[in-house]
């Protein structure tokens, strides 16, 4: 026990950057879509994914304009294992603009370019695991109350990744709350998610994210819990580690 509290103590009264109460940082993932958040302008986040089939995703975000935000990101499958390594093409962007600014009545709106996708990059139906959100606008409304603070999403998007005859509109919606100051809780539904096989059915994820250093969080995944894809995707778990740099 008194091991247990060495480790957690810590956690809790450092880790506010990037998850738990107080954390300075503003959400702008859920799981597999983007959210209305941003970074406080001059900053960097780097997050680092690794997904089924031994595929490793790095993106990297920075908010060069206090209303404005780009990313890169690149993928490969298959690292580890037998094989040669599948290498994402060309990498994914991310572009966002927040159009209106949260207050107590209303909430943040932004709109947006995402081309980085959920997992592996599939080189003979040129599309990720799951899709990108592609052309996006999204809606964040955070609250506070006595169980800690919590938020809700609502995002809207159409993928440009796959053949412009599987092209659907998409929607997703999200929630998350904090867990005291160690960590922060995430669900979220995507409805009409494409995902490889071409299918159009709701996803349901959820998330799981801990502080561990003052400007860090590692993170589990889990996508598609209800089995509706009909896919691989059932099921599926991922891995995350950010670093927020000032």
């Amino acid at each position: 026990m008194r091991w247990v509290l060495t480790v957690l103590l810590p956690t809790a009264v450092f880790a506010r950057s990037l998850v738990g109460e107080g954390a300075t940082v503003e959400t702008t993932h859920l799981i597999t879509v983007p959210t209305a958040g941003l970074l406080p302008r001059g900053s960097l986040l780097v997050r680092a994914g690794i997904f089924p089939q031994g595929t490793l995703a790095v993106e990297c975000f920075t908010t060069p304009l206090s209303r404005f935000m780009v990313g890169i990101g690149f993928s490969a499958s298959n690292l580890i294992g037998s094989g040669a390594p599948q290498w994402q093409p060309f990498p994914g962007i991310s572009l966002r603009f927040r159009a209106l600014e949260e207050t107590t009545a209303r909430p943040a709106l932004v709109f947006g370019v995402h081309t980085q996708g959920w997992g592996s990059y599939r080189r003979e139906s040129r599309q990720f695991t799951i899709a990108a959100s592609g052309l996006f606008t999204a809606l964040s409304k955070s609250y506070r109350w006595w169980l800690g603070e919590t938020a809700w999403h609502l995002s809207l998007g159409y993928p440009l990744e796959l053949p412009p005859r599987q092209r659907r509109p998409g929607m997703a919606v999200g929630w998350e709350h904090t867990i005291a100051r160690l960590g922060q809780l995430s669900l979220e539904y995507v409805l009409l998610g494409s995902t490889v096989d071409g299918r159009r059915q709701g996803i349901l994820s959820l998330a799981l994210r801990l502080g561990i250093a003052p400007t860090a969080a590692v993170g589990v995944s889990i996508v598609d819990v209800l089995r509706n894809s009909g896919s691989e995707t059932a099921w599926a778990r991922a891995l995350s580690i950010e670093w927020h740099l000032r």
